[in-house]
Formats: structure tokens, C-alpha cells, sequence
């Protein structure tokens, strides 16, 4: 067994989270979310390699956490759940890049409280004060849920 890499630099005690539970694969890179004392929680990836581990977000500079959820591979990209408190909860797309990974349109006051596959679309189970809970569609683009 090797280091693969450090994930918290600042090595300021304690331990930082990553449980393996939230993780997913699109073409040869492991997507997962780590929390660590400098950043909080965000959304990494890893080829297995030191120089192909890194950080791809900040939604929320600093120690505070981003909710970053559904990790959900579809075609070349994934697909995930995140809200940083403060612009609320959006779907976020990822090729593996810093650059590649980006915000996609939003579902203004919509809660995601899950993300699955159908074909090659996203289907989201979406709660907002307006309605409720109700299904929403996403073919993946900036668009956004509808």
C-alpha cells in the first residue's frame, strides 16, 4: 500500500472526512467528497495518482462546508447536488477539470433530495415551498432542471 496523496496540508490535528460512502467513476477518474480543515467539505477527484488528486470546488471558501450530494455518473461527466447556504441548492456537472466543472442552470427554491439515471437524462426528486415534492428532468446541460 502507498500514499496516493495528502488531502490536508495544513496538519492541524484531528482527522478529516472521507468515508468512501459518496464517491463515483466517470472514465477512469474516481470522483469522491473529502472534508478537510482548510477548505471544509468539497468535491475532489483521483486518478490514483499524487498529481491526479486534487480539489475540483470551493463552493463555500474557507473551513465551512459545502451539502455536496448524488454523486451521479452520465455519459462523460458527473452529476451533483450542492448548496453552499448562501446561492442555495444547484446541479453541478464535472468532466474531472477544475475548468470542466460548473454550475448548471437552477431550480430557483428547489430542495434535490435525490438524483438518478433514465436514458440519458437526469431524473431529480425536487421539494420547493410552492409545490412540494415533484419530479424534475435534466438532459445535463445549462439549461437546468425542468
Amino acid at each position: 500500500m502507498e500514499l496516493v496523496a495528502d488531502l490536508d496540508t495544513s496538519h492541524q490535528g484531528g482527522a478529516i472526512g472521507f468515508t468512501g460512502q459518496e464517491q463515483a467513476e466517470v472514465n477512469g477518474i474516481t470522483f469522491f467528497i473529502a472534508e478537510t480543515f482548510a477548505d471544509g467539505k468539497e468535491l475532489w477527484r483521483t486518478d490514483g495518482t499524487s498529481e491526479g488528486t486534487f480539489r475540483l470546488t470551493d463552493r463555500m471558501p474557507g473551513p465551512g462546508e459545502s451539502i455536496i450530494s448524488q454523486l451521479t455518473p452520465l455519459g462523460n461527466s458527473l452529476y451533483v447536488a450542492s448548496n453552499n447556504n448562501s446561492n442555495g441548492p444547484n446541479l453541478w456537472r464535472s468532466d474531472g477539470t477544475v475548468a470542466g466543472t460548473t454550475q448548471l442552470g437552477t431550480a430557483p427554491d428547489v430542495r434535490f433530495r435525490g438524483i438518478t439515471r433514465v436514458n440519458d437524462s437526469l431524473l431529480l426528486a425536487g421539494w420547493d415551498s410552492a409545490h412540494g415534492l415533484e419530479l424534475w428532468l435534466s438532459n445535463g446541460t445549462s439549461e437546468g432542471p425542468n
